[in-house]
């Protein structure tokens, strides 16, 4: 892909604009950097970079090379960049000071050994797909075989026929949006009270506040307190928050219409009901998912009560307010792409730019049911136990696939369980979406919501860098190329470097972003992380007392009486969260800005605990 900044159409403004944040990021380091702690070295890392040794301008090794064996090595060199999940070697991904201390970590009596131990092994098995309790064979085998290298409720949404009079009716009712294939308008009563019928209940202080919470400017936020949210809307977090991002910007103009009318309403001086300002929704920002896809308002909040009441919110970790969080985190890592990483840089949307409107449905539609119905105990123990949904799904992406199914047939199924993809159900958001957006928007969500599955996460972070490194491998001969014919080029390279992986790998950036949405809880907020943690590491050992009374072997982490919780999360951070963040912050320095101090802090934060652990003990 070539972009030609010095084209003079419509879009010249914006080309410059973006040619500012990427000169911006040339000027702080001319090419993507993807260099990582030396814990998070892969034997995939260490097989690209003997490649490139071998292959560097001016070396010996290069210099001995016939040119069919240069080709050689960078056709492989190029199959070792889209390898990605593919990969039949769960290992490569995998970091190979993480295998060690699996692999050694049993030589090692003194308890902070054996926990570091265990955590690793957590690791290894949850992200990276590998079997605990048989690892250390393959471990072996890997290590001799590689030794150079080294994760409304189910109650009746019919209450939602609040009945709203006044301006606030009329301006509702008069929001259209065009029916299936034939311009015509969704049915009045669909519009007759689009926001969750909670917040009819709630104080006028509380819808103040929650209004001013699920702003557009506030959604977008990374210090978003998803628990106070939880609070604020009695155990509704998820509807409201998705309900506030799908629905964007009509369900902050509706919030703010229906605290002006009950305002209003309760004056004596506007008893009669004058007419609040005129506000021109489709100029306000956000998604406008409910005009392009004609969801009916109603419809979009009963199947969110759906869905959320069927999260057990009994579970410590894996209920409707992890699934809000994570959505809201989704949607804070999209915005930032819009934004500079440089102060003094206007906002800028290449990224998006990119991105198909379908599919940011789609990923945020997913981030809301990505663990819906979740049983409170991982894929692990569903294999090992040998539970129903394991036998349903053959041991394969057991939870995901179920998550994914789930949502779909609460969203397609009428109330006689017929599928009715056209049909008046009162869940189905896609009633009067094409026949073509349907098959799309299942697609690209079920991909999403099995793109969740734990055990990708190392293939997924290298999946990823290799995008990265191959952009930067074409902006580097291009560069080559453009400094034989002496053309100043390295604006344009650094843009087409970016435009380009930002094109042609857009989605598998947004399903990364989803991936790091749900394991973001380690980089946020002290406070928050550490709730978090401990809802994370409770519901592990819930899983643990199952796994003892069914007589199977307790899974790392699991164990109560043998697990710390500073440990648990270094090992998290160390291997996991940091160098999967680092990874996105070459693709979006902006996010990376924002986002990486905190685990910085968070990291020094649980080695300090760790280190007072020690001392007591």
């Amino acid at each position: 892909m070539t972009v030609d900044t010095g084209s003079s159409s419509s879009n010249g403004g914006k080309i410059d604009r973006r040619a500012s944040l990427l000169q911006a990021r040339s000027q702080r380091s001319s090419m993507p950097s993807l260099a990582l702690a030396s814990q998070a070295v892969t034997k995939w890392d260490s097989s690209i970079s003997v490649i490139n040794s071998i292959l560097e301008p001016g070396s010996s090794s290069l210099q001995g090379l016939s040119d069919d064996q240069i080709a050689g090595l960078n056709d492989i060199r190029e199959l070792l960049l889209m390898q990605g999940e593919d990969d039949d070697d769960q290992t490569a991904h995998i970091p190979t000071d993480l295998l060690r201390k699996v692999q050694e970590g049993g030589k090692q009596k003194k308890h902070h050994d054996v926990t570091e131990r265990r955590t690793s092994q957590h690791i290894v098995a949850v992200y990276g797909g590998l079997e605990t309790k048989s690892t250390k064979e393959r471990l072996k085998t890997a290590f001799q075989a590689t030794t150079f290298t080294t994760l409304l409720s189910s109650m009746s949404v019919r209450a939602q026929t609040v009945d709203i009079q006044g301006p606030f009716h009329e301006s509702l009712s008069g929001i259209s949006f065009g029916g299936h294939n034939n311009g015509e308008s969704i049915a009045r009563a669909e519009m007759r009270s689009p926001l969750p019928v909670t917040w009819h209940a709630l104080p006028m202080e509380k819808r103040i506040e929650l209004s001013q919470l699920l702003s557009w400017e506030s959604l977008r936020k990374w210090d978003f307190d998803i628990f106070h949210i939880a609070e604020l809307t009695d155990g509704h977090p998820l509807v409201f928050v998705s309900w506030a991002i799908l629905a964007s910007p009509y369900s902050q103009y509706w919030m703010q219409l229906s605290i002006q009318h009950d305002q209003a309403s309760s004056s004596s001086s506007s008893s009669s009901h004058e007419s609040s300002p005129t506000i021109d929704v489709e100029k306000m920002e956000g998604y406008h998912f409910l005009r392009e896809f004609r969801i009916p308002p109603i419809t979009l909040v009963a199947y969110l009560y759906t869905i959320e009441d069927d999260y057990k919110n009994d579970n410590p970790y894996h209920n409707s307010t992890h699934a809000a969080d994570v959505t809201q985190s989704l949607h804070a890592m999209i915005q930032m792409t819009k934004t500079s990483a440089d102060d003094d840089l206007e906002s800028i949307d290449t990224f998006l730019d990119e991105i198909p409107s379908i599919q940011l449905f789609c990923i945020l539609l997913a981030a809301t049911v990505h663990d819906v119905h979740h049983p409170g105990t991982n894929n692990k123990y569903q294999i090992h136990a040998r539970t129903d949904l394991a036998l349903q799904y053959n041991d394969i992406s057991v939870l995901e696939n179920m998550h994914a199914s789930h949502a779909f047939t609460r969203m397609l199924n009428d109330a006689s369980n017929d599928i009715n993809l056209h049909g008046d159900s009162r869940c189905n958001i896609l009633h009067h979406a094409s026949q073509s957006q349907i098959i799309s928007i299942r697609k690209h969500t079920i991909e999403a919501v099995l793109h969740t599955d734990m055990s990708k996460h190392f293939a997924s972070v290298s999946e990823i860098k290799g995008f990265l490194l191959s952009a930067e491998s074409t902006a580097k001969a291009d560069e080559t190329t453009s400094q034989q014919q002496e053309q100043p080029t390295q604006r344009s390279i650094i843009e087409k470097t970016f435009q380009t992986m930002y094109k042609e790998h857009g989605w598998n950036l947004l399903l990364y972003m989803l991936h790091l949405a749900d394991i973001s809880n380690p980089a946020k907020a002290r406070d928050i992380a550490i709730r978090w943690a401990d809802c994370c590491l409770q519901e592990f050992f819930q899983q643990g007392d199952k796994e003892a009374k069914l007589g199977l072997a307790i899974s790392p982490l699991c164990d109560r009486a043998t697990t710390e919780k500073p440990q648990s999360q270094i090992g998290f951070l160390q291997f996991v969260v940091q160098p999967a963040f680092a990874v996105l912050g070459t693709a979006f320095p902006q996010i990376g800005s924002r986002i990486s101090p905190i685990i910085e802090r968070n990291l020094q934060f649980w080695e300090d605990e760790k280190d007072k652990s020690a001392g007591k003990s």
